[in-house]
């Protein structure tokens, strides 16, 4: 399992197609508090797509794990980022359920990824 790039990774794949869609939704944000908002959305989308990169590389099947448990978590943070976005009208109906979606599969996947790890022996 472990000779398969992070690149390679489907979880990792659909992270950074999230990250990149997020960073340029962020990047239309204006005001001061809509800018300090974007770009906790940004770095919040490159910490998911980077932790799960340094997570997979980690030859300690144990700390592959907590970096994987990590991404989940960050995938909360993000969710909970993009919904306040869309509370302060930032975001529109159509594109919270899109990203809302995505955030769902990418965490779905990151869980079955989880699952994978911890059976190897």
């Amino acid at each position: 399992m472990d000779t398969v790039s992070y690149r390679d990774l489907k979880v990792w794949q659909a992270s950074n197609d999230l990250a990149a869609f997020i960073i340029r939704m962020a990047d239309t944000f204006q005001g001061a508090a809509s800018r300090e908002l974007a770009s906790q959305l940004a770095d919040s989308a490159i910490a998911l797509v980077t932790g799960i990169a340094v997570a997979w590389e980690n030859p300690d099947r144990e700390k592959k794990k907590q970096g994987l448990d990590k991404a989940i978590a960050q995938t909360i943070i993000l969710e909970n980022l993009v919904f306040l976005s869309a509370r302060m009208n930032l975001l529109q109906e159509k594109l919270l359920g899109n990203t809302f979606q995505v955030l769902l599969e990418v965490r779905k996947l990151l869980n079955e990824l989880l699952v994978q790890v911890s059976d190897l022996k």
